[in-house]
């Protein structure tokens, strides 16, 4: 499991709740460790979030009626194990933006067939720093937030109101293990 992300549980029927109180994880030195969980019950998953360690193992118990489905279900003990690499399995990338930038903007880091690996939200000038990623070659992609919600909106044609703007950094970035990596993007319109 990477460093930045949740651990993600996906089941095929509808969630309708979770008891956080049937969930405990361990790491290798049988120490609790504590939870953050959050029920995504559009996409029948729970995500759980945790403090993770470089080169660790550790264990989460799912204890009977954890999950109760939309059936009325719920399961038997589930144990699941995850481990954590090491730092050096991954690349870093810091991202200066240079140039006329208007804020707020969502900086996404996306891979070549322009899937969303991470996105920062910005509403004042910074660097964008992306750590811990999979060794792989990303686009970085600027989206100009106009209305300020967060996300890229379509535009009205009713209310002749423009798609917020999007623009693209001209260069595919290979991002190596053990690697860090750092751009400067100059902004043009």
């Amino acid at each position: 499991i990477n460093f930045e992300d949740s651990y993600t549980l996906s089941v095929n029927t509808p969630i309708m709740a979770i008891d956080t109180a049937r969930f405990a994880m361990m790491d290798q030195d049988s120490l609790a460790i504590p939870l953050e969980m959050e029920l995504d019950s559009l996409n029948n998953r729970v995500n759980i979030g945790f403090t993770k360690e470089a080169n660790a193992r550790y264990l989460i118990n799912l204890f009977p009626g954890a999950i109760t489905d939309f059936f009325g279900a719920t399961h038997d003990t589930l144990n699941l194990r995850l481990t954590t690499g090491s730092y050096a399995d991954y690349g870093n990338l810091r991202l200066n933006l240079a140039g006329e930038v208007k804020y707020p903007l969502i900086v996404q880091l996306t891979n070549e067939q322009g899937m969303t690996s991470r996105e920062i939200y910005a509403t004042e000038p910074r660097v964008f720093e992306f750590n811990t990623i999979e060794p792989a070659r990303y686009l970085i992609r600027l989206i100009f937030d106009t209305n300020q919600n967060g996300k890229w909106d379509t535009g009205d044609y009713l209310k002749k109101l423009q798609p917020e703007q999007v623009l693209y950094y001209g260069k595919v970035l290979e991002v190596r293990a053990n690697w860090e990596l750092e751009e400067t993007f100059t902004v043009q319109y």
